[in-house]
């Protein structure tokens, strides 16, 4: 059950694996190999002398790893907010949106791959989410330092 929840959650971070160009072509064979599948003709629109064949997307070749890279970096969000708060230490208000964003996107992606089927659409209803945790965490992290005025207290 951990393999298939894992498995599943990593492929909701893969960007159009029905399109990558090394993928496409076996999709299109494997279909073509064992027809009529199930459900077939609902799904896919398909009658029975229609085939269906995936073309391969060259964009993926550059999107995949952008999109695995923000997993990353949102997860490491999510790692330093779960250790600050541990340590009970506040961290910036930037910081601190960007880890609350970063732990609602991850928390609904493994909802999904607990409980659904971890299809990779699922992605795109957190997106405001990540984009959240990505564009706070860059300003939390290169953004101006504001500090407070010194007081003068005498």
């Amino acid at each position: 059950f951990a393999g298939v929840t894992g498995t599943d959650y990593a492929s909701l971070w893969t960007a159009y694996k029905l399109r990558h160009p090394g993928t496409a072509p076996a999709l299109t064979a494997f279909i073509a190999a064992n027809r009529p599948l199930p459900f077939e003709r609902e799904a896919f629109k398909l009658n029975p002398e229609d085939t269906l064949v995936f073309r391969p997307y060259e964009p993926v070749r550059y999107l995949k790893p952008i999109v695995m890279l923000i997993g990353w970096l949102t997860a490491g969000f999510a790692f330093f907010a779960l250790v600050a708060a541990a340590a009970r230490r506040a961290p910036s208000h930037a910081i601190a949106v960007a880890a609350l964003a970063t732990l609602t996107a991850h928390g609904c992606l493994l909802f999904s791959a607990l409980f659904a089927a971890g299809i990779s659409r699922f992605i795109v209803s957190v997106w405001p989410a990540i984009m959240t945790a990505v564009l706070f965490g860059g300003w939390g992290v290169f953004g101006p330092t504001v500090r407070s005025a010194p007081t003068n207290a005498g």
